[in-house]
């Protein structure tokens, strides 16, 4: 009867120690750094073991196989070998399945890890060079780079969007907007973000800048304009508003303009007109099809606005003004650490003792391992 009590211990034991591991690895090591660095003492025990990465696992993983084998042992000296295996089956089962079931258990698991983390952290320490080295001749080092699930873009874009559904999310959706247009820009041609032929603002090569030129300028919310002599299809060369803004008195688009005219086909991808407007220099391009027909332009602001979306300043800044500029304050904005993942109650700033919180880390190996996710 002792040896099957032991025996079912020992198991208990292992299922504990399934749950520490399932804990370590339910939140990144760099998540938890950050939320550590935020005030959060629970996240900061946390880190004290996920910072050791694969030495974390590995450990682990051989103090559940001990604890396993040594359940099975008494276990089958006092009953059954096959009733040992059934109790081993059904620990291995609630381990591996019934235990991250659900969030209240997740919960639980994460305050025991965080409360084993003083004594793994430890023995980490003590067995760093042996676990280091067991890892690094198992082949660890190239796990870091193991094949996930994204394949192509189109797996980078799925991501993304699931993104955007996890309630503990803390990238702000225009960042992720950003990133799905960067990532859609390759695939997307000229004819999807040009402006059209109907909506473009042709200038005259004879007109004089003046008052109404420059309000009418303005009012087509171009920034680089066309130039053409005689028949409008006749396309000489660019002038930019601010040169025009700048023009003497009584002075005509043809003694600003610039004669060097481009042009880029309307199914070429943005990555070309890109490459072309590195190279080139030029403010806008005059778009033509196939059959050499002016069908639009494309400026450097269409390709900013297709890859970023549109950018809107919280504050507009006097970009004249040097001291101004000198003197900007970025705004910085706190990190929002999720309340019902780590600490149930998270103790704000000024109660915590930052000293305690400076020795969350002390135990670490003289040189920190790397933080793998």
């Amino acid at each position: 009867m002792r040896l099957f009590s032991y025996g079912l211990a020992l198991a208990l034991v292992s299922m504990v120690l399934l749950m520490l591991q399932k804990a370590y690895a339910a939140v990144p090591a760099r998540e938890l750094k950050r939320r550590a660095r935020a005030s959060d003492r629970q996240a900061a025990r946390l880190y004290r073991v996920t910072a050791y990465g694969p030495n974390t696992h590995l450990l682990l993983a051989v103090l559940i196989g001990l604890a396993a084998a040594g359940s099975f042992v008494l276990l089958a000296r006092a009953v059954q070998p096959l009733v040992a295996f059934g109790v081993l089956a059904v620990v291995v089962w609630i381990g591996f399945v019934w235990l991250p079931a659900t969030s209240r258990l997740q919960r639980f698991g994460l305050q025991l890890a965080a409360w084993a983390s003083p004594i793994l952290a430890k023995l980490l320490g003590w067995m760093y060079s042996v676990t280091h080295f067991i890892t690094n001749l198992a082949g660890s080092q190239p796990a870091r780079l193991r094949p996930s699930d994204l394949y192509e873009t189109e797996d980078l874009l799925v991501l993304l969007e699931k993104q955007k559904q996890i309630p503990t999310n803390r990238i702000p959706e225009h960042q992720l907007q950003a990133a799905t247009r960067l990532l859609q820009f390759a695939d997307r041609t000229v004819d999807q973000v040009m402006l059209p032929r109907a909506e473009v603002k042709l200038v005259s090569a004879d007109d004089t800048i003046g008052p109404l030129l420059l309000d009418e300028l303005h009012e087509s919310g171009q920034r680089s304009f066309l130039v053409y002599e005689g028949k409008r299809d006749h396309l000489v060369g660019t002038i930019n508003l601010h040169d025009a803004l700048s023009a003497g008195k009584d002075a005509k688009v043809s003694d600003l303009m610039r004669a060097n005219l481009c042009f880029v086909n309307e199914a070429q991808s943005l990555e070309d007109v890109l490459q072309a407007f590195q190279t080139t220099r030029q403010p806008v391009f005059a778009v033509v099809n196939r059959a050499d027909d002016f069908v639009g332009i494309i400026g450097i602001e269409h390709l900013l606005a297709e890859a970023l979306g549109e950018v809107t300043a919280s504050e507009p800044l006097a970009y004249e003004d040097r001291q101004a500029i000198a003197n900007y304050q970025p705004v910085l904005q706190p990190i929002a650490v999720p309340e019902d993942e780590l600490s149930e109650e998270p103790e704000p700033l000024q109660e915590l003792d930052q000293d305690q919180i400076a020795d969350e880390s002390e135990t670490l190996p003289p040189e920190p391992p790397e933080v793998v996710e």
